[in-house]
């Protein structure tokens, strides 16, 4: 004679009620720190950097005050020193708000590892140098 066991449907381990589900992880959705700065520097006037950080409403009303500031600087380049001035400070205020804060829209930590945590100082420094000159240049230029 047979003796056959029952089998129990087999289940998953369910967690307590008082603790949160772990998130899954995102791969590749992180963005990077280096990356941000980078735009900041080098676009920062038309505000690419914030539609890189999630920032749609700001990156739009940044592009359209930097495509004014641009048009006016071609029509007339005396006024090139002030519209520049302008949408230079903002874009070290932006830079620096990058660097300290260093999320995006969302909240979510920019990616950087040791390494990019060096290049990103040593980024700030120099595009701090070139812009503290342009504002010094542009100053003595409109006095």
């Amino acid at each position: 004679m047979d003796s056959q066991t029952p089998q129990q449907p087999v289940t998953q381990p369910q967690q307590p009620m008082n603790q949160p589900q772990q998130q899954p992880v995102q791969v590749g959705g992180q963005k990077q720190l280096v990356t941000a700065e980078l735009l900041a520097a080098f676009l920062g006037a038309f505000g690419i950097h914030d539609f890189y950080l999630g920032r749609k409403v700001r990156g739009s009303i940044r592009l359209i005050i930097g495509a004014i500031g641009l048009l006016l600087a071609i029509q007339d380049y005396r006024n090139t020193g002030i519209v520049f001035l302008a949408m230079v400070l903002w874009a070290i205020d932006d830079f620096n708000r990058i660097y300290t804060k260093r999320v995006d829209a969302k909240g979510v930590a920019l990616a950087a590892d040791a390494s990019q945590l060096k290049t990103a100082k040593a980024l700030r420094y120099t595009v701090f140098t070139a812009l503290i000159l342009f504002v010094i240049f542009v100053i003595l230029k409109l006095f």
